[in-house]
């Protein structure tokens, strides 16, 4: 996946490729700074955004990219992975490490993560499971 050196560049939250049915291969021009997606034949998209730094511009960056996500959820496409990776290259997935990426998302994200919940629901009814997890750890805290 290509790389980017400059992640203040408003390029990186630009994102003009549209969607159709039968969605193709996305192309170089289809990655931007610190965001990339890549389009499979199959209707498995997988998502990936690169963050430099966790500060309060995140959230704004994350609303955003709400809009590309309803996209893809209109569409029909089976959202299948959501990972989110910064700097250091550590990767924090929904499926594998839940509890770190709520450690990841408590402070810059925000709701932000529970708004892209909300979209990110496959035709075969498998949800990213975000904002069920962090009502039942808040609630956890409270008792």
């Amino acid at each position: 996946m290509r790389q980017y050196s400059n992640p203040r560049d408003p390029e990186q939250f630009q994102f003009t490729h549209i969607f159709t049915q039968q969605p193709k291969i996305a192309r170089d021009d289809c990655f931007y700074r610190n965001k990339a997606l890549t389009v499979f034949p199959t209707t498995m998209i997988i998502i990936v955004f690169h963050l430099d730094r966790m500060n309060s511009l995140v959230a704004e960056q994350l609303k955003e990219n709400i809009a590309l996500l309803q996209a893809i959820h209109e569409a029909n496409h089976k959202i299948v992975e959501l990972e989110f990776q910064h700097d250091r290259a550590q990767r924090v997935r929904w499926t594998a490490q839940e509890d770190a990426l709520l450690r990841y998302s408590a402070g810059a994200f925000g709701s932000d993560l529970a708004k892209i919940q909300a979209v990110m629901v496959s035709k075969t009814k498998k949800q990213i499971y975000f904002r069920i997890l962090y009502q039942n750890r808040q609630q956890a805290k409270a008792e």
